[in-house]
């Protein structure tokens, strides 16, 4: 079976960012990615399994009492 792959404007639709946000993001963050030729492609399990995981680390870190948290997805 063939792996679906995604240009950053297919992950942008994906994550429900700009497409500008992905790019400018995806080091920092950690989103899969690989270059070919001179464009950056994502596979759709790996961006949908590194999303999941943020979630479960988003979910279990609580803010110190009285401090808010603010999380940029």
């Amino acid at each position: 079976m063939a792996k679906k792959q995604l240009s950053t404007k297919g992950v942008a639709a994906l994550l429900s960012r700009s497409p500008h946000w992905v790019h400018m993001n995806a080091k920092r963050l950690g989103i899969p990615r690989y270059r070919l030729g001179g464009t950056w492609v994502y596979e759709e399990e790996q961006v949908l399994a590194w999303f999941e995981s943020q979630k479960e680390i988003t979910t279990s870190v609580r803010p110190a009492r009285g401090k808010r948290m603010q999380v940029v997805l």
